[in-house]
């Protein structure tokens, strides 16, 4: 069984998230594989960023300066630090013993429910334009493309999906590694909201510094979906 655990490879680990975080996220950290999750953030890297690369690649021109591509990547890199730091505070105040090693790949693999929202929006997207056009990949770095109510109406639903699965996986990751019951997991994920929103704030104060604007980008694309509506 331990052998099985360690060769298991990335694409059944994102499936196997959805299907059974629980299962999964048991394979993952005790299986000795932890270090696939230096691999799930590349990825999502990869799928954040396909948009900007893609229209450069077609168009010869990018969609934002270089300054908003860096602030994007501090914003998530800076969020992920603060909030494995804060958490590990957190677990240690409640005597649950975590190595923070362990705490930062259960984060990345919890990224898997992001990847997975925006490859569904991406999706949409491109169903809404007929799949003529290349007007999708405007969607997500302007927040708006051609796109009627009945699609975007799925939009909430996607990004909700997304969240209340990153929840799961996350309340999953903290039963195995901390050897808890999913009472007591489940009631540590929901105090861990303190620890992401300290890293969320800081995270958009820091690259605010960095490019001016950079709060109000994240605001209209938080609330893209009403942007699409008004387009």
């Amino acid at each position: 069984m331990k052998e099985e655990l360690r060769t298991i490879s990335f694409p059944t680990a994102m499936l196997g998230l959805f299907i059974a975080p629980a299962d999964t996220m048991s394979a993952l950290i005790q299986g000795g594989v932890a270090r696939k999750g230096i691999l799930f953030l590349f990825f999502f890297f990869v799928i954040l960023f396909g948009p900007f690369v893609t229209w450069y690649l077609i168009s010869g021109k990018f969609m934002y300066k270089p300054e908003v591509v860096l602030c994007l990547t501090l914003f998530v890199l800076l969020t992920l630090f603060v909030f494995v730091f804060c958490e590990k505070a957190l677990l240690w105040l409640l005597a649950v013993k975590i190595p923070i090693v362990t705490l930062t790949h259960i984060a990345c693999y919890c990224l898997s429910s992001l990847m997975l929202s925006v490859l569904l929006i991406y999706g949409l997207n491109y169903w809404a334009s007929g799949g003529e056009s290349i007007e999708y990949l405007t969607f997500f770095p302007q927040g708006f493309a051609r796109m009627g109510e009945k699609q975007a109406g799925y939009l909430p639903m996607l990004l909700n999906l997304g969240s209340v699965y990153m929840g799961i996986q996350f309340c999953a990751g903290l039963r195995v590694a901390g050897n808890l019951l999913w009472t007591s997991a489940f009631f540590i994920t929901i105090l861990s909201l303190i620890p992401f929103l300290s890293g969320v704030v800081l995270s958009l104060l820091l690259a605010e510094q960095v490019y001016p604007g950079f709060i109000e980008l994240m605001r209209t694309t938080y609330s893209m979906p009403s942007s699409i509506v008004q387009f």
